[in-house]
């Protein structure tokens, strides 16, 4: 198997509510290995302050997304997709929460192009951008930050 670097594709969306999460988890995550999933363990920042917190199920680490709009915290899942690495759920600062999906560098880089138009037009986001390893932002205005520097990389 061959290893090396990632590529990292994501959306930011205003709907930050269960009905645009299921949709996204439902099209590409194992919800089954989720579920089944125990004991979460998160790092959340709030105001500022970091705070690491132990969950019981999937659910209360959904709930803690909506619990309070600034909770910023990013959790990784595994996918249903065989071509797809990993998953990517993140609840921003600001109230926004951005999919993400993450790929190998052998799928390359129309495969990635490909992923954020489909992100786009399935209206989980309303911009998408990729990048080549990079974690997801803490905010709309770093969000819009990295894509335009991905877009000078890429496009």
């Amino acid at each position: 198997m061959k290893t090396g670097f990632h590529i990292d594709i994501y959306t930011i969306s205003n709907n930050r509510n269960n009905e645009n999460i299921e949709k996204f988890l439902l099209k590409y995550v194992d919800r089954k290995i989720i579920q089944e999933t125990k004991d979460f363990e998160v790092d959340i920042l709030n105001n500022n302050t970091h705070r690491n917190i132990k969950l019981k199920s999937f659910n209360d680490l959904i709930e803690l997304g909506f619990s309070d709009f600034k909770n910023c915290f990013t959790i990784y899942l595994s996918s249903a997709i065989l071509e797809i690495k990993s998953i990517i759920l993140s609840f921003t600062e600001d109230g926004k929460v951005i999919f993400g999906i993450s790929i190998d560098e052998n799928n390359n880089y129309e495969f990635a192009e490909k992923l954020s138009v489909e992100l786009k037009s399935n209206n989980f986001g309303i911009e998408s951008f990729f990048d080549v390893e990079s974690i997801p932002a803490i905010n709309m205005k770093e969000f819009l930050e990295n894509m335009e520097l991905a877009k000078n990389k890429f496009y």
